[in-house]
């Protein structure tokens, strides 16, 4: 696969873990990450890999509704969501799900950068 003037070959690995094994282990001269599981990793692995690039954050864990769900449904979902993550307890759940700050997503703002991606070419991964 070639991508400007990077020739690169893909290879689904399952997961940044993994990705960061195959790199570790010598099976891949590179791999892709997100960003929060790759901070999680030990110092002694962080200190054997060196990032290449970073891409630009987007905000993670949405949560949608379908159209047909009622909205009196969707806006009880998403007061649930906030008033647990006000709570001591709540805010434990929701680390544990990453998600420790819940916010009202914008599309403009928080997802429409996404329409530049290449999907054809993104759609080849792993095969």
């Amino acid at each position: 696969m070639q991508k400007g003037k990077l020739a690169f070959d893909t290879d689904y690995s399952g997961s940044t873990k993994n990705a960061i094994m195959q790199v570790l282990l010598g099976k891949a001269d590179a791999g892709v990450t997100v960003g929060p599981a790759f901070d999680r990793e030990t110092k002694d692995i962080l200190g054997q890999l060196r990032t290449l690039m970073e891409s630009p954050g987007i905000p993670s864990h949405p949560l949608c509704a379908h159209p047909r769900v009622p909205e009196s449904v969707r806006l009880a979902v998403k007061k649930g969501v906030f008033t647990l993550a006000e709570t001591p307890e709540g805010e434990g759940l929701m680390n544990q799900v990453r998600m420790p700050a819940p916010t009202v997503a914008d599309y403009e703002r928080d997802y429409k950068s996404l329409e530049s991606i290449d999907v054809k070419l993104l759609s080849n991964w792993g095969k």
